[in-house]
């Protein structure tokens, strides 16, 4: 990577880097970004670094941490509002899981 490309990605204060995630860098978007750097479990926070005392952040490595977790985000269609699975979305879960499986399983008999 040349230097050009490597400018190009780097995102260095906190500003530009809510700006490029939220899409603004006002107050709650500022607070919002200190959230996710730091007070969410380490495995689900926002892979940035700092240089002296700035934080940055590679524009391509948070696009890819977006994309992988796009990737385990698997959602059952009947999930209640607020993200929680209701009773009818695991049943209904349970069901395709079985379904799928018996169908990959049973031999066409002749």
């Amino acid at each position: 990577m040349n230097e050009l490309n490597l400018a190009d990605d780097i995102l260095i204060g906190g500003a530009p880097i809510a700006k490029f995630l939220i899409g603004r860098s006002d107050q709650k978007a500022m607070r919002k970004l200190y959230h996710l750097t730091s007070e969410v479990p380490e495995a689900d926070r926002l892979p940035v670094f700092r240089l002296g005392g700035q934080i940055c952040a590679r524009k391509t490595t948070l696009l890819n941490w977006i994309a992988e977790r796009e990737g385990r985000a698997v959602l059952s269609p009947l999930r209640h509002r607020a993200g929680s699975l209701t009773s009818s979305a695991i049943a209904n879960d349970r069901a395709i899981g079985a379904i799928t499986s018996s169908t990959k399983t049973k031999p066409a008999e002749h």
